[in-house]
């Protein structure tokens, strides 16, 4: 395979984003067949090399819907499949590649340059998340073991040093899964500097392959790239509730804390529709139901005494709030 390379360009010019959210990260935006809006393929980074390479690049990232062939597509209908695959470049021959898709785009430069290769780009951002979340399922070519990669990078231009400060780069492996997974990467514990300025830019990548010999066939899907916006996380007890310890983005009220036989459940009318979870202390889902109105109550009067971590997802998949709540049954 050829070797491919990660090219840290300087910052993009940095613009203004209110929603925070790498762009379409729903991936049910696809201007072409090939590429979801926002984000680079081989498809999209070859173009400029040779578009007669066109079908030969399909089948290494494509929208994957098998109900919806119109456009715009109908949410939750699409995902992005990223494939292992072979094909033939001008004048070099037969390559078997692995599928990408890269937030802030990428090109192609191809021999004999200097640096031949694959290179990424940047996508203006300025905020530092808590998590990336992300649904996946992965299916390595029959008989063979292998890993995908998510790689995330986010940086700051320093105008007066004229140089890059890394804020974060690391890279996660995602491991097999036949179905549909929901995947969480908490983010604080990478953040190299912590200072008062924030990062300009961003790249996130996924790539269908690790394996130093890459096998056909091999498949990663993605749908619904977001993060957990940078809140504080607030460790006083509001003392007319009794609520602590929360991630609270839209002022959903949690209560009584500790809870007996039952707990309310307090969201704006905006936020009816989200899904709330609760999970014992080992991790397991006990409970999970839409938010039907704004008042909610989950009946607990049949959960174990004990600290259960208390999440709400919006109708986008992005958590609205997280905290930890406590059983306590009348003796």
């Amino acid at each position: 395979m050829k070797k491919v390379f990660l090219f840290l360009t300087l910052a993009l010019t940095v613009a203004t984003i209110s929603a925070q959210q790498p762009y379409n990260g729903s991936l049910e935006q696809w201007s072409s067949p090939l590429q979801p809006d926002g984000w680079g393929t081989w498809a999209a980074a070859i173009a400029g090399y040779n578009n007669a390479l066109g079908d030969s690049l399909n089948r290494l990232a494509y929208r994957d819907s098998t109900t919806h062939a119109g456009y715009p597509y109908p949410l939750d209908t699409v995902s992005a499949r990223l494939v292992v695959d072979t094909c033939t470049f001008p004048f070099q021959g037969l390559d078997t590649l692995a599928g990408f898709i890269s937030l802030g785009g990428a090109f192609y430069v191809p021999p004999p340059d200097t640096a031949p290769g694959l290179y990424y780009g940047y996508y203006p951002y300025t905020e530092k998340p808590d998590s990336l979340i992300f649904d996946y399922k992965y299916i390595p070519a029959a008989g063979f073991y292998d890993s995908a990669l998510v790689v995330m990078t986010m940086i700051r231009f320093d105008s007066l040093a004229q140089a890059e400060v890394t804020y974060l780069y690391n890279s996660w492996l995602l491991d097999t899964t036949s179905v549909w997974t929901h995947m969480r990467i908490p983010l604080v514990d990478y953040y190299a500097v912590h200072d008062t300025f924030a990062p300009d830019s961003i790249q996130i990548i996924f790539f269908s392959s690790v394996a130093t010999h890459l096998h056909r066939g091999t498949s990663l899907w993605l749908d619904s790239i977001h993060f957990d916006a940078s809140v504080d996380i607030i460790d006083s007890v509001d003392t007319a509730l009794g609520i602590g310890n929360i991630q609270n983005l839209k002022g959903i009220k949690a209560y009584p804390n500790p809870a007996n036989q039952q707990l309310n459940i307090l969201v704006p009318q905006a936020e009816v529709g989200s899904i709330i979870q609760l999970y014992d202390a080992e991790g397991r889902e006990v409970y999970s139901a839409m938010i039907d109105r704004v008042a909610y109550i989950i009946d607990t009067g049949c959960l174990p005494d004990g600290t259960y971590s208390l999440r709400v997802n919006s109708t986008d998949r992005l958590t609205i709030y997280a905290g930890r709540v406590t059983v306590v049954h009348s003796q």
